[in-house]
């Protein structure tokens, strides 16, 4: 129940929404699921056209874990944050290179490749490069307040510690990593194969897959489980954390 002089968006629920967020070519894929006590039941995904209409949902999420960075450095680096580089030494080779190095902040204003890297300190993977209005959307909507609901996750460190801290042993980017990935949501996530075998134009498989772990994750967030990286995160010009939850 919210707190005296405080405003409820939507009506009184018996249950919390939660949400996975993971940006694909048609906008936003939503994976979200209800938390009935301790257990989430997930539910058919959707799209939403911004990250604006994420936030605003109507009955609003209770947890938001996006797979993009929130918080970005002030000044450029080949590493990225300090986020960024715990992250990789708890994957470890190959699965290290499925986190990019966060640009900074200036870098986004950019209207060319070129001109991007340039302002990033002469660093940046196309990658990364290809996801900037996305990061941009994030970083023009996010408060510092928006962190008691919304989190940066990861997949693949959300994946090892559905694995219980075990390196998993394919790529996420063959047929026999998602399969492996597919089975752990299984076996972890009852329901889920209402979110990693559904049709949505525009939304490939390994959106639904990492969809379905950062929803894994967000439930995660409710229980206080969650293992913050680093554990003294660094904070950015905008006062936001710059961490990653897994």
């Amino acid at each position: 129940m919210p707190g005296p002089g405080r405003m409820q968006r939507g009506p009184s629920l018996p249950y919390q929404m939660l949400a996975g967020v993971v940006p694909c070519p048609a906008g936003w894929l939503v994976a979200s699921g209800k938390l009935i006590g301790i257990q989430v039941y997930p539910e058919e995904p959707s799209v939403s056209r911004s990250f604006r209409e994420v936030l605003d949902a109507i009955p609003a999420y209770a947890v938001i874990a996006v797979t993009l960075p929130i918080g970005l450095p002030p000044k450029a680096s080949r590493r990225g944050r300090a986020a960024d580089v715990a992250a990789r030494e708890i994957l470890g080779f190959p699965h290290a290179g499925a986190i990019g190095s966060t640009p900074t902040r200036k870098s986004l204003a950019a209207g060319s490749y070129e001109a991007a890297r340039k302002a990033n300190g002469g660093h940046l993977d196309v990658v990364t490069w290809q996801q900037f209005g996305k990061i941009r959307e994030v970083d023009e909507q996010i408060q510092p307040y928006m962190q008691r609901r919304v989190f940066e996750v990861r997949p693949e460190l959300s994946f090892f510690q559905l694995a219980e801290d075990e390196v998993l042993k394919h790529s996420k980017d063959t047929a026999a990593g998602q399969r492996e990935r597919e089975k752990l949501l299984l076996r972890r996530m009852p329901g889920s194969e209402r979110i990693i075998d559904a049709t949505l134009k525009g939304v490939r498989k390994a959106h639904l897959i990492d969809g379905a772990v950062s929803l894994w994750t967000a439930r995660r967030v409710v229980a206080r489980a969650v293992v913050r990286i680093p554990s003294d995160p660094e904070w950015d010009d905008n006062g936001l954390r710059m961490e990653i939850v897994r």
